[in-house]
């Protein structure tokens, strides 16, 4: 495929394309090649819905490198065309507001891709979500940032009504917190940070026994009685430095829960990263899938000291009264989080960027903590800091937008 993009295209269309009008699509045509011709498709996409926003000639055709050299070579002789330079074409898209930057990012990712982890990452770039998650970021940093200035600049009207340092506070401390789910890559999710992983299975099914052998201790009560775990209960376990991933979880005991057919988003358990699918024959009953999107399922036979016909999915066995399996099923879930860490994970310019901004917002808390003696001054410059890097994942942030939100917002004047 060839492409082109600019203001020449419809008359490089009709110059060189025959048996087809430059009209939007795809259409089946004749390229002409001096005294002959032969078929191609040929697709026009006139400004501005085209993937760079500008006018867009797309030439398919066959794949043999003496007619595509050829075909270069009549295009090239047109005077308003040269070849593109790297990832121009992109950067035309982000320039006319198609692409943002990290989508613009995401495509030259997905070219560099050489694992399944690296391209899930670029596909979460190019779609879009990191984009909205820094543009929601850059919007409530700005607003702080207002706050802030509106504070400098017309404190000493008498009737201006503006919010104190409680309410930036409390908006540093929320954004503080997001910051940090992205840096772990892990945006919009609840409890964002440290990974969940969350322990399932029927009544009775050893849930809560495993989740105290895991503990090391006593945290849930245990029962014959089926249904004696009501509510989810979760502490934080740090895994060994030995694993494949080290660091800290949250643990989930569950309530048990019956095998109904296409129950699948149970909400007790529909942010976890890791899931163990508990139950004690080892044979994991039908049309009872736990995983929620994104997650990973171990299949865990408990009560491995009780005799059952061994099944072939029975999973990782373990007794929670011995410890039996235990070391095994940590070792798994480590794994299970390594591999879904990373293509979670952004790329290193973005986490630099992120970190920035965390330290920005740590400063300017800092600053408000002190109470109104602080100077506003400072707690303002570090919002900017923080939303400058901001403005290199989303663009920069025009300085009239924070004074437009000052009037916006805040009754100033009357």
């Amino acid at each position: 495929m060839i492409r082109a993009s600019g203001p020449a295209c419809e008359g490089l269309f009709r110059s060189l394309i025959s048996g087809a009008e430059p009209a939007r699509g795809l259409l089946p045509a004749r390229f002409s090649l001096e005294s002959r011709s032969f078929p191609v498709l040929a697709g026009y996409f006139p400004a501005p819905a085209s993937f760079t926003g500008e006018d867009v000639l797309e030439i398919q055709m066959p794949g043999g490198p003496p007619l595509v050299a050829r075909v270069m070579q009549i295009l090239m002789g047109h005077p308003q065309v040269r070849h593109a330079e790297p990832g121009e074409f992109s950067a035309r898209a982000y320039l006319n507001g198609k692409l943002t930057l990290d989508q613009a990012e995401g495509i030259a990712q997905s070219i560099a891709a050489t694992t399944a982890d690296e391209l899930a990452a670029a596909t979460r770039l190019t779609s879009g979500q990191l984009g909205r998650a820094y543009a929601q970021l850059s919007d409530q940093l700005a607003q702080a940032l207002a706050l802030s200035e509106a504070c400098i600049d017309f404190s000493d009207q008498e009737d201006v009504v503006l919010a104190g340092g409680a309410q930036v506070s409390a908006t540093l401390e929320q954004l503080a917190a997001r910051v940090n789910a992205l840096v772990e890559g892990r945006a919009g999710q609840p409890n964002a940070g440290e990974p969940i992983v969350a322990i399932v299975g029927e009544p009775n099914a050893g849930k809560s026994t495993l989740f105290n052998a895991m503990m090391g201790r006593i945290r849930a009560v245990t029962s014959p009685i089926r249904g004696t775990t009501r509510d989810a209960l979760r502490e934080r376990l740090h895994l060994a430095s030995g694993s494949r991933w080290a660091g800290w979880i949250w643990l989930m005991d569950t309530p048990g829960v019956e095998p109904t057919p296409g129950d699948s988003s149970l909400p007790v358990f529909e942010h976890a990263d890791v899931i163990l699918w508990c139950d004690p024959t080892g044979a994991f009953p039908h049309g009872f899938a736990p995983a929620a999107d994104g997650s990973a399922t171990i299949r865990v036979r408990t009560k491995a000291d009780v005799a059952f016909a061994r099944s072939a999915e029975a999973g990782i066995e373990v007794c929670a009264l011995d410890g039996r399996g235990i070391s095994e099923l940590i070792g798994a879930i480590a794994r299970a989080i390594a591999s879904l860490r990373p293509a979670a994970t952004p790329q290193a310019r973005h986490a630099a960027c992120l970190r920035r901004v965390a330290n920005s917002l740590e400063e300017a808390h800092a600053l408000i903590a002190k109470g109104p003696d602080a100077p506003i001054e400072l707690t303002a410059s570090a919002l900017r800091i923080g939303l400058d890097a901001l403005g290199e994942l989303t663009g920069r942030v025009d300085p009239d937008r924070i004074l437009g939100l000052v009037f916006s917002r805040f009754c100033i004047g009357k």
